[in-house]
């Protein structure tokens, strides 16, 4: 006797849902494993989000990408990077309780030295007012008004093939005045003072300006030294006449000299801002690599793990 088709469809619907009950019951206990112990358990990067990943933890970064000056315009890679602009962005992470350190990410020529100096300061007072850490970390650049901002940091960190220091100050001008002369050109300016056309393309300097000028450049060069110095203080290891001649150094000898702290991919950051400096593990190399697929961020990760 023939089985009917409808009864055949009606066992074939039964087996599948029991198949569906018993994968679901071990899939959820597979869950609730891993949720117990994060640290052991193999993680499924795609269901991976922030929210889930950092609670209520987070590191703030900042970068900080060509020249630096008094701006609210955009820089070349679509951020607003002027002194007052950071600064802000500073004094606001200061009311931000769930951020435990401070991360500048750094690829700067520098700038003029009133710019430097205000990010400088708000980094200091940030450091003192949350008493958190500030780290920072160099692309290929941070010289000049870039490295005075970085001396503010807890840690730098640099890439050994980066350039860091220039430390000093520079101020330049040009003379036009013999080419005007040879072509019959007679500039007329009109002045309140001896001094107001200071640095004028149009005549020589006099003795009295030189000495002007060069006292200024001295007072903001001694500024500059001593910012350095109290940044670093304790971790300098070469002399001042070669640090602070304006010459410029490796990311390699850099940490040689006590100028900057050690040479590192980016991740390492993120290790010395949630504690002591460790080996990096193979498997966490892994995660770097696996964010950059799955567009999920690796500190998100980290954190995940030590939890």
């Amino acid at each position: 006797m023939k089985t009917p088709k409808i009864f055949t469809f009606l066992i074939f619907l039964v087996i599948i849902s029991i198949l569906l009950i018993i994968i679901n019951l071990f899939s959820s206990k597979n869950i609730t494993t891993s949720s117990k112990s994060p640290s052991k358990a193999k993680i499924d990067f795609s269901i991976l989000s922030k929210k889930k990943v950092l609670a209520d933890k987070s590191i703030k970064v900042i970068n900080i990408y060509g020249p630096i000056y008094f701006t609210d315009e955009q820089n070349f890679f679509g951020e607003k990077s002027g002194a007052d602009n950071i600064v802000e962005e500073l004094n606001a992470t200061i009311e931000e309780e769930n951020i435990v350190g401070l991360l500048l990410r750094i690829n700067s020529p520098g700038g003029t030295v009133a710019a430097s100096q205000e990010i400088y300061n708000g980094l200091l007072k940030f450091r003192e007012k949350t008493k958190k850490p500030v780290v920072v970390s160099v692309a290929d650049l941070a010289a000049s008004g870039a490295y005075y901002i970085s001396a503010a940091a807890d840690t730098i960190f640099v890439n050994q093939s980066s350039i860091v220091g220039n430390i000093g100050v520079i101020m330049t001008g040009v003379n036009i005045k013999k080419l005007l002369d040879k072509v019959g050109v007679e500039p007329n300016v009109y002045v309140s003072d001896k001094h107001k056309d200071m640095g004028s393309p149009y005549r020589e300097a006099t003795a009295e300006e030189k000495k002007i000028f060069q006292d200024a450049i001295n007072a903001l060069y001694k500024q500059f030294v001593e910012a350095v110095k109290t940044g670093r203080s304790g971790k300098i290891k070469a002399e001042d006449k070669i640090l602070f001649d304006g010459r410029m150094f490796t990311g390699a000898d850099a940490v040689q000299n006590g100028l900057a702290d050690f040479t590192g991919g980016y991740i390492m950051k993120h290790w010395i801002i949630y504690g002591k400096l460790p080996e990096i593990p193979a498997h966490l190399r892994f995660m770097k690599r696996s964010h950059q697929i799955f567009g999920i961020d690796y500190l998100d990760i980290r954190l995940y793990l030590i939890q």
